[in-house]
Parts: C-alpha cells; sequence; structure tokens
C-alpha cells in the first residue's frame, strides 16, 4: 500500500540533528520510519515537525510474564554501540512506559540521554557484582543485552563471559525482573561462511560453525532462566544501520567512500566482487531495530522465541549504487572490484582535509568507517536474505524501505556535521 501524507500537525519541535552536543534528533527519525513503513502500525508519538500519516489503530503489545504496569519499567542496556543507543535513544522518548534507563558501559554515551550510565568492567566479575548490586539495579524489570567483546564476534569465549556476568547478578539483585533480550546475528544462520539457505527462518538448523559464541549466549541464557521468574528473548538481526559511528555502520561507510570519492574528483565504483553487484541483500535500520526490541521484550508471548528482525525489504546493490552517485553529484563507473581496508588505508589525509573544508566534527577516517566490515558486506556473492515472518505474526508488522534509508541516513550525518553535504563535497 501507498503511503498517504496527513495534514500538518500543531506544535513545533527543536530538533537535535544540528546541534554539537547531540547527533540525532529522534522526534524526527521516529517520524521519517513512519513514512517509510506500510500500513500496518500506528506511528506513536507522531512528531510535530513532520507530519505522521493516518493509518489504522492497533493495540499495543500485551506487557511480559508478571504483567506489571508499564509505567513501572525500568530497562537495562548492555552496550551503546550502534544497537544499545539505538535502544537508549527510543526508550528516552517513552518515559510513561519506561520511567528509568540505566546503561551499562566502560565510558560515558557521547549523545544527550535521561539514561544513567554505570560504569563497568563486564569481564570482571567482582566489578559486576559490586557495581550491579547498586538500589537501581534492584528496580529492573527489562535487561536489552548489545554487549561485543573487544575481540569482536570471533572471541567466542569473551563474549559468552560478559553475558553470563551480567545475567548472574541481574537475577540476584533484580527480583522484579522480567526478560533478557538477547540481540545476536544472521552468523546464526552461517552467512559468514558462505552460501547459505534462504530466506533464513529462525527454525532452521543451527550453522556448521559450532564455535560463533551467538549459540554458547543463547544455550547459556536458557539454562540460566530455567525455573527462574524470568525468561529471555533472542532478536536476530541484520547490517545494522545507526546513527553511532565507528562500529560496523555500514551507511556511514558507505557515505564516506562516496564522499573521498567526490573530493578525489573520481567516479563512483562498486567495490566489491561482481557476483555480489546483482545478488539481494538486506540492512536493518536500527531505530526499527529498537521498536522491534521492545515488543519482543514486552510481548507476553515472545518469552523464549527468537525472531528475526530486518528492514523486511530486500534490494541489490546494482540498483542503489547509482542511486547512491547521483546523491553525491558523481558518475557512477560500474564494478571495480578491490579491498576498501587496503584502498583507504592511506586516505586519512584526505578525509582531513574534507573534515577542515566543510568544519566537521573532527573524527578520524579510521574511527569513521569500518572498512573491513564493508569488504565482507560486498563480498557476499550469494542472496542475503532472513525471513521476517514470524515477528509480523507475532504482532510487530513495522518495515523500512531502504533505499530511502540509506539517502536519508546520508543527509542526517551531514547534518549532524558527521559527513559534508553532498552537493557541497566538491571534486579538488
Amino acid at each position: 500500500l501507498q503511503p498517504q501524507t496527513a495534514q500538518p500537525q500543531s506544535g513545533t519541535c527543536t530538533p537535535k540533528v544540528p546541534g554539537k552536543d547531540a547527533l540525532t534528533c529522534y522526534c524526527c527519525t521516529r517520524s521519517f520510519i513512519g513514512r517509510l513503513e506500510s500500513r500496518t502500525r500506528p506511528l506513536a508519538r507522531a512528531s510535530p515537525c513532520i507530519p505522521a500519516r493516518p493509518i489504522a489503530k492497533q493495540q499495543p503489545p500485551a506487557m511480559g510474564n508478571n504483567n506489571s504496569s508499564s509505567s513501572h519499567n525500568v530497562a537495562l542496556v548492555v552496550g551503546k554501540g550502534v544497537i544499545g543507543r539505538s535502544i537508549i535513544e527510543y526508550l528516552d522518548t517513552k518515559p510513561d512506559e519506561w520511567r528509568d534507563v540505566i546503561v551499562l558501559a566502560t565510558s560515558d554515551p557521547d549523545f544527550e540521554t535521561r539514561a544513567r550510565t554505570i560504569k563497568v568492567d563486564l569481564l570482571d566479575t567482582k566489578d559486576v557484582e559490586a557495581k550491579l548490586s547498586d538500589d537501581a539495579i534492584t528496580k529492573v524489570t527489562h535487561v536489552f543485552y548489545c554487549g561485543l567483546a573487544p575481540g569482536g564476534t570471533d572471541d567466542t569465549e569473551t563474549n559468552v563471559a560478559m553475558l553470563k556476568n551480567v545475567v548472574s547478578a541481574v537475577d540476584k539483585h533484580a527480583p522484579k525482573l522480567q526478560r533478557v533480550l538477547l540481540n545476536t546475528g544472521l552468523k546464526r544462520y552461517g552467512v559468514h561462511l558462505g552460501k547459505f539457505k534462504t530466506p533464513a527462518r529462525e527454525t532452521d538448523p543451527r550453522g556448521k560453525d559450532n564455535t560463533i559464541f551467538y549459540y554458547e549466549q543463547h544455550d547459556a541464557l536458557r539454562a540460566a532462566a530455567e525455573g527462574k521468574r524470568w525468561d529471555f528473548v533472542e532478536v536476530v538481526p541484520d547490517v545494522v544501520c545507526g546513527y553511532a559511528v565507528g562500529q560496523m555502520n555500514l551507511a556511514v561507510t558507505i557515505a564516506a567512500y562516496c564522499a573521498i570519492q567526490k573530493e578525489l574528483g573520481l567516479p563512483l565504483t562498486f567495490p566489491g566482487k561482481k557476483g555480489c553487484f546483482d545478488k539481494l541483500a538486506q540492512v536493518c535500520f536500527a531505530p526499527h531495530l529498537a521498536r522491534a526490541c521492545e515488543f519482543a521484550a514486552t510481548s507476553a508471548t515472545a518469552g523464549k522465541e527468537v525472531y528475526n528482525v530486518v528492514n523486511g525489504d530486500y534490494f541489490r546493490w546494482e540498483t542503489v549504487f547509482p542511486q547512491f552517485a547521483k546523491h553525491f553529484g558523481l558518475e557512477f563507473a560500474g564494478v571495480k572490484t578491490r579491498s576498501l581496508a587496503k584502498e583507504m588505508a592511506d586516505k586519512g589525509e584526505v578525509w582531513d582535509r574534507i573534515v577542515a573544508k566543510h568544519g566537521l566534527k573532527p573524527i578520524k577516517l579510521d574511527k569513521l568507517a569500518s572498512w573491513g566490515f564493508a569488504d565482507w558486506v560486498f563480498g557476499a556473492e550469494f542472496d542475503v536474505m532472513a525471513d521476517t515472518t514470524k515477528i509480523r505474526q507475532a504482532g510487530f508488522a513495522d518495515v523500512v524501505d531502504s533505499e530511502t534509508m540509506f539517502v536519508r541516513m546520508f543527509d542526517d550525518f551531514a547534518k549532524m556535521g558527521v559527513l559534508p553535504p553532498p552537493a557541497a563535497a566538491a571534486a579538488v
């Protein structure tokens, strides 16, 4: 169904996008999502600065397994990367439903939030026990686990130990705990091993790689919840695109690549393998994932379930890369396979020049973009598709237009002062 245009609403909004302290206006972002979604769900709290379209009303999901009032919900978000940040920002907009938000991290968030941060080393059992015996933890009703070890997804032992430490402490000190939500990823289905069964469904057997820590985390969480007052749920996103930088964020990496090509006076080419260019791909808009996580954490029927969460549409790089070129005022010159990690290794000075020219935030290129991750995504010579039927049938029917998402995010990062405005990224 095609979106419908609503009449502008009264009121004003002061977006945080242009500010130097906050990196995004979540009010505007949520309204934008509403314009991307299908007519299956009402847009909650529509922003007055960007009117939402009228759609059919839908009942909110029932609360978790102890049926407590939503006004008593207290979230404990573990991690503040691409996923954690989006969950924090989303819950920030719902103080009536989420009374308090607590963040576990090694440092304070670099974005505005009402959440309280507890700085903790998740690998230090004694530190976790001491910090999570805080009085605030006793009120926690839901845990959103988005932690990732410094060694990344290859460090199984550390990733599992971090989760166990958190769950053990929260189970001990949070008598009101209802559910622990675990974010994993498509490696659950063996995407990192090559071609796999698509669309991937939650009932598919585990991949051939038994060392992937997602399996051990799931099993550890299931064992910890056995016979307890609380349960758990696993959410499986893929290629999450959000407003944090430098953390496997494909959207900002693509935009940085386009800006550098523009600065060097070069055409835009698809840097991946030719066999990937025409295959089906998918991504997940981080704010969309945040809402899906809230649904999975609070739905009465979601306990012990696994849900795939992506935008819900599929696209081909051969379709979107010419659009990227047009958006940045570049010529598109087809496929030119090479490693961005290698090509961009010496482009730090070029990026510094772009930063100085446009007065951008002083973020170094190696901290902004994830070239190795982009190489991996653009090297998949097979369809990458996750089936989202299960979570839709459960009651979360949102979808996002991925092609529109990319373009909007490019503009948002420019307003945030992270990337140059596409039209102003002048060639040398």
